[in-house]
């Protein structure tokens, strides 16, 4: 008999959310669906973004109150922990807006390549994160672009209001197709500054490298060139729901989803006494990852969002709610082994800029993985042992062309002179 698990509110809007999402997964032609789900979500956003405002209004007025008069001492003291319960308030009515938009993400990531979506969330000149656009409440031009999006799904070209994703820095609107996203740029006026010639600019640059594949003095690089993989991506997300299925009739679950790569779940008792099934050896490296805290600090953007990776609704809003957690842990060994099986020597380094280091044995080129790659791992069960055997697949493969893959970086040409040079010492062969 399954326990009764988490929030059993049948008007949860994440439970709402979830299931619309859930349905529009199973047909993505469901353009009345699309609309509704996308409505539904700037409802949502706009609603805490109200709350917000009149929050911080009352806390603006509260604090005059405490400067300007002379309050008794207790009166003085209910004042500030009304401020300090409206500060709360408003970190959670933020977290519920990052939720919200996450629904949006999931929504982009139904119609749009996981690794087009990355493009559109840097800036055009470098790998620096596009700011977000302001608050939905008000903005001018909203009205316009939402009928565009109204206007493409009754035509039955699916549309996606950029807006209402965390992911999507660029544009406005995208027509989404078969082929990558026709990005849109509304504008209330006919006017034009250097501004707006600019964001033209940048999303003619933008739309042209998703085009064709690759482009020049882009993001501060030359020549970027975007590859497709080689092989199917492997995903153990299938394993991962099975495991949340188990965790919500036992309490806890631990699942092995390829040698090394263990998924535990949690919602009742220690998470310790689960980990005892696993070999943690002293000597041994282990890649701990819980996923709760890159959902709470927002570190889960750009990768396939936590909202359409959980499947049941209800385990969805109890890892939101943080009466569910789930932890990853890669033991690095099982796969130092694959690569040496492979003839190349891999290590893990703590850098902001590569996570897994590579060298064929006998030779003095180096080539990395970067960390966001690496954390597609556990944030979107990619399988590890498919993410090392296709870079050093793709690397191989480049040997001949002196290129630049993006994510997985072989950075030809200067290797020997920057990462052999750098990082030589962590290497035995």
């Amino acid at each position: 008999m399954k326990k009764n698990v988490g929030n059993r509110n049948k008007n949860s809007d994440v439970l709402i959310l979830k299931g619309m999402l859930n349905n529009l997964k199973d047909g993505l032609n469901n353009f009345e669906l699309l609309l509704k789900l996308q409505f539904k979500i700037l409802v949502c956003v706009m609603r805490c973004e109200r709350k917000i405002k009149f929050l911080k209004k009352n806390n603006a007025h509260l604090r005059s109150v405490l400067k300007k008069s002379r309050l008794p001492k207790e009166k003085s003291l209910a004042v500030k922990e009304k401020i300090k319960y409206n500060s709360e308030v408003i970190t959670a009515e933020k977290f519920k807006i990052y939720t919200y938009k996450m629904f949006g993400d999931a929504v982009a990531f139904l119609y749009i390549d996981k690794y087009t979506i990355k493009q559109l969330y840097y800036n055009v000149h470098n790998y620096n994160v596009k700011e977000t656009s302001g608050d939905l409440s008000g903005k001018s031009g909203l009205r316009e672009e939402w009928e565009c999006v109204k206007l493409a799904c009754d035509n039955k070209v699916p549309a996606l209001l950029h807006d209402i994703t965390m992911s999507i820095r660029h544009g406005d609107v995208s027509l989404l197709g078969k082929d990558e996203p026709f990005i849109i740029e509304m504008k209330s006026s006919s006017n034009t500054n250097k501004r707006v010639e600019r964001q033209k600019s940048n999303l003619e640059k933008l739309g042209s490298f998703i085009a064709k594949d690759e482009a020049e003095n882009f993001r501060g690089i030359p020549l970027l060139i975007r590859k497709n993989l080689l092989t199917e991506e492997e995903s153990y997300s299938q394993v991962l729901n099975e495991c949340l299925n188990d965790c919500r009739s036992k309490g806890m679950a631990l699942v092995e989803a390829e040698k090394g790569f263990y998924i535990c779940a949690v919602r009742e008792g220690n998470m310790a006494s689960m980990l005892e099934n696993i070999d943690f050896d002293e000597k041994k490296e282990v890649f701990p990852v819980f996923l709760n805290q890159y959902k709470n600090n927002g570190e889960w953007l750009p990768l396939t969002p936590f909202t359409l990776l959980i499947n049941d609704p209800y385990d969805l809003h109890d890892f939101i709610e943080g009466e569910l957690t789930i932890a990853c842990f890669l033991m690095l060994d099982e796969y130092k082994k694959i690569a040496i099986e492979l003839g190349y020597e891999l290590v893990f380094v703590s850098n902001d800029e590569y996570s897994i280091l590579l060298k064929r044995i006998g030779e003095d080129i180096i080539f990395g993985v970067s960390w966001q790659m690496l954390l597609r791992v556990p944030l979107e069960m990619m399988s590890m042992s498919w993410l090392i055997k296709e870079s050093i697949n793709i690397y191989s493969n480049s040997l001949e062309n002196s290129t630049h893959n993006d994510e997985l970086n072989q950075g030809q040409g200067n290797t020997k002179n920057s990462l052999f040079e750098k990082y030589k010492n962590l290497f035995s062969y």
